[in-house]
């Protein structure tokens, strides 16, 4: 989907996007949609088809977006209304269940990692929210290969499913990480 269309198919009350497909797809069914047009890759929205309508030229699918996929459609129509910073293409997010120690003024707390990425990972936040931009350090996983990295708060967010915290790895890329990465998506 090209970002500009973005505007018409978003319905911000309902966190929903109405998009053209070729073919009908399921109630319940997971989908990913790219959005080309802000960045030299396309950036990835995801969510789960609400409802599918046969139109002239084909489908309309509704897609309840996912909480990500909402922050980011928001950031792209500020962009395109000229009210914000150019989105950039995030590095792909693995899904995990990882054991996470997060140490940072208050002292250490255990947590866990929902998602991981070369650039970060999403946390399952206990406690206090933490400021923007406190820096933390993290260890991520568990025994002698579990990876130690420095990270920013870049955002939080209270939901059902309770508090969510992103960090940004900061301070250059670790080999360590590397190795992380390549055993969550072997399934070690």
């Amino acid at each position: 989907m090209d970002a500009r269309s973005l505007l018409a198919a978003w319905r911000a009350e309902e966190s929903r996007l109405l998009v053209p497909a070729a073919a009908a797809a399921t109630a319940g069914r997971r989908v990913s949609l790219e959005v080309i047009g802000v960045t030299d890759d396309p950036l990835s929205v995801s969510g789960v088809v609400s409802t599918a309508r046969r139109t002239q030229a084909g489908w309309e699918l509704a897609v309840d977006v996912d909480e990500e996929g909402r922050a980011l459609v928001a950031r792209v129509l500020r962009w395109l209304e000229g009210g914000g910073e150019r989105p950039r293409a995030r590095a792909p997010r693995l899904q995990v269940s990882l054991p996470v120690v997060v140490s940072g003024s208050s002292g250490a707390t255990y947590m866990m990692a929902y998602s991981l990425s070369r650039g970060g990972c999403g946390l399952a936040w206990s406690g206090p929210a933490p400021r923007l931009g406190d820096a933390l350090w993290v260890r991520l996983g568990s025994g002698a290969r579990a990876v130690s990295m420095r990270g920013m708060v870049c955002w939080t967010r209270d939901g059902q499913g309770g508090r969510r915290v992103g960090l940004r790895f900061v301070g250059g890329q670790q080999p360590e990480l590397s190795e992380l990465l390549a055993r969550v998506k072997r399934g070690d």
